[in-house]
């Protein structure tokens, strides 16, 4: 996805926690109302949200998270052997 282009889905569970503004389609005709919307939305503040929005799902904020769960999860380990 690039983050200024306005993004239409089908409707699927993990897709509806970016609604608004990704725009979730029930059947075809929706799809093509989704597409129309998003087109008449574009613009600089519907690309700035976009990008924001894209930024906290990257890969590399997806390797931080992994990574802070990792840690904490081998300093619980830690602490219960030492107890």
């Amino acid at each position: 996805m690039v983050p200024s282009d306005a993004v239409v889905s089908t409707d699927i569970p993990s897709a509806r926690a970016f609604s608004p503004p990704l725009h979730i389609a029930h059947d075809t005709a929706g799809f093509v109302s989704g597409v129309e919307a998003a087109l008449d939305e574009a613009g600089a503040a519907q690309s700035e949200a976009a990008r924001r929005l894209a930024s906290l799902h990257s890969w590399e904020e997806r390797v931080e998270q992994i990574s802070a769960l990792v840690e904490e999860a081998l300093l619980r380990t830690e602490a219960a052997a030492c107890r």
